[in-house]
C-alpha cells in the first residue's frame, strides 16, 4: 500500500515539474496589437492625440486602421506598431496610407530568325542556275525604356523637391511634408486672463503652447497639443465624469471641459506638461 501510494506521489511531481518547466509559446504579433489595443493607449494623429479601442488589420494597405470610439483614427505600418508598443511610445498614424502604383514590365524584344532558301535540285542539262542570293539578316531593335519618375519620400529624413519639411506628422509638418501655417493667435491669448479655449492663463488650445511647469495657479493642459513638450501627463487628474459643484451638471469628455476656461472647479481633471 505505502509503495503505490509514493508512486502516484512520484507521478503527480513529475507531472508538476513537466508543466512548470515546458517552454510557453511566445505571444504572435496579433496577439501583440489585440493587446495593447485593450489598454486604450494614446495614439498621435493628424488631428491631435486620441484613444485607441480597436486595431483591424487591412490585407489590402499592409496596415493596421486603429479605431476610437467615434470611428476611424488612422493607419500605421506593422513594423512601426510593434517598435512603438515595445519602447511604450506613442504610435504616430496617418489618414490614408500612400498608393503604390506598379510600374509594368516591358514585354522582351524578340528578333525572328530569318528563314533559309532552299538550294535548288540540279537539273540534268549542263546549265548551272544562277546562285541565289542570301537573304540580308534583320537588324534587331534595341528599345531602352526611359526611367520611371519617382517622387519625393516624405519620411525617410531628407527634404527633397516637392517637400517642405521633415519628419511629418508633427505640429509644424503634415503628414505630406508640407509646413503647417498656424493661424493668428486669438485676442484672449494675451490678456493675462483664463478664457476663451486656454488649459492654462494665456496658453494652450489655440494659444501658444504651455511650459513644462505650468503657470503659477492652473495645473497646464488637456492634451499634448496644450505643451510646448507635446506631452500632457493625465496621471494626476481626477477620472471622468466631471460634475459643477455649483449646477450639478455632468461632463464626459475633455472636449466638453475645454469650453470651461475660467471656471476653477475643473482645474483637478486636468493634466501637468510634462
Amino acid at each position: 500500500m505505502k509503495k503505490s501510494t509514493l508512486a502516484i506521489i512520484a507521478i503527480l511531481f513529475i507531472l508538476f515539474a513537466i508543466f512548470l518547466f515546458y517552454p510557453k509559446k511566445p505571444a504572435t504579433e496579433e496577439q501583440i496589437v489585440k493587446g495593447w489595443v485593450k489598454t486604450q493607449p494614446s495614439v498621435t494623429t493628424e488631428a491631435g492625440e486620441k484613444r485607441a479601442i480597436a486595431a483591424e488589420w487591412i490585407e489590402a494597405q499592409k496596415q493596421y486602421l486603429l479605431k476610437d470610439a467615434e470611428g476611424d483614427i488612422g493607419y500605421i505600418q506593422k513594423e512601426k506598431l510593434l517598435k512603438a508598443i515595445k519602447t511604450e511610445t506613442k504610435p504616430v498614424t496617418i489618414s490614408a496610407p500612400p498608393i503604390t502604383v506598379p510600374v509594368p514590365t516591358p514585354a522582351p524584344t524578340t528578333t525572328p530568325t530569318p528563314t533559309p532558301t532552299p538550294t535548288p535540285t540540279p537539273t540534268l542539262n549542263t546549265t548551272l542556275p544562277a546562285p541565289v542570293p542570301a537573304p540580308a539578316p534583320t537588324p534587331s531593335v534595341n528599345i531602352t525604356l526611359p526611367p520611371v519618375p519617382t517622387g519625393p519620400a516624405c519620411g525617410n529624413a531628407l527634404i527633397e523637391p516637392g517637400e517642405q519639411c521633415e519628419p511629418p506628422n508633427t505640429q509644424t509638418c503634415n503628414a505630406f511634408c508640407q509646413l503647417l501655417i498656424p493661424p493668428p493667435r486669438p485676442s484672449y491669448c494675451t490678456n493675462n486672463q483664463w478664457d476663451g479655449d486656454e488649459s492654462d492663463l494665456d496658453c494652450g488650445g489655440k494659444c501658444n503652447p504651455c511650459p513644462p511647469s505650468g503657470q503659477p495657479t492652473y495645473n497646464s493642459c488637456w492634451t499634448g497639443l496644450d505643451c510646448a513638450t507635446g506631452n500632457c501627463n493625465m496621471s494626476a487628474a481626477q477620472p471622468l465624469p466631471a460634475v459643477n459643484p455649483n449646477t450639478q451638471a455632468s461632463y464626459n469628455s475633455v472636449q466638453q471641459l475645454q469650453t470651461l476656461a475660467g471656471q476653477k472647479w475643473i482645474i483637478p481633471y486636468e493634466g501637468k506638461c510634462g
